[in-house]
């Protein structure tokens, strides 16, 4: 990542937090800092016993504690500052021709979560993965739950039933007894979420939310949409 690609992901999540009152500020020549170190490389620590040389059904154990721990370490010089790592993030993956395990295999993914001192991002990541992860940096949980891909049942091609979100929606209000009007919270995860980690000092105003995969399954279909966030 050069400085200039971070400064254009952190002007469009500025945008998207703008309506909460968030803006992110970057200083190209002061805020990047490169760091030549194994454990913030690597996703993983093996054991200094490990034997790569295992067959397929037997992968090492490999700790990310210790790199986890580094970056929780490191971070914490920065008071004040949102601290994102831009990294491969290598893991052990098994080599069949060569018939062992390598420490060769990014980690191919982002992540962040509300007790951790950092945002982690593969350097690949688009700029909308940032905002994304910054979320979870400030205690906001996935919105989506259910995310069904077509309006009503279909048998798909290899013979199985899918559930359309008509009947997601039926289904969920006969069984919880409740409103028609409340049906469509099957679709909405935050507020369970919140539920099932009341360590999470988390927000719950998202709306119910079936993901995108309905609306492009059905585009000219506005009888449910007053009712989700897509």
């Amino acid at each position: 990542m050069t400085p200039e690609q971070i400064a254009r992901i952190l002007t469009y999540a500025s945008r998207v937090y703008a309506p909460a009152g968030i803006e992110f500020t970057f200083d190209p020549a002061s805020d990047v800092a490169r760091v030549n170190n194994d454990l913030l490389y690597y996703d993983c620590t093996l054991s200094p016993t490990t034997d790569l040389n295992a067959p397929k059904e037997a992968p090492p154990a490999c700790d990310p504690k210790p790199n986890n721990d580094e970056r929780n370490r490191i971070a914490q010089f920065y008071p004040g500052k949102l601290v994102v790592y831009f990294s491969v993030g290598i893991k052990p993956q098994y080599d069949a021709n060569a018939r062992k395990w390598k420490m060769d295999t990014p980690r191919g993914g982002s992540w962040s979560n509300h007790f951790d001192w950092f945002v982690l991002m593969d350097p690949g990541n688009w700029e909308q993965w940032l905002a994304h992860e910054i979320g979870h940096y400030l205690h906001l949980v996935h919105s989506m739950s259910l995310q069904p891909r077509f309006l009503n049942d279909q048998i798909t091609a290899d013979g199985k039933p899918e559930l359309g979100a008509r009947s997601l929606v039926r289904d969920y209000g006969v069984k919880n007894g409740i409103p028609k009007a409340d049906d469509v919270n099957v679709f909405e995860n935050d507020k369970d979420i919140c539920a099932a980690n009341p360590t999470i000092l988390c927000v719950r105003d998202a709306p119910p939310d079936p993901g995108s995969a309905l609306f492009q399954a059905v585009p000219t279909e506005n009888s449910i949409r007053p009712h989700v966030g897509s």
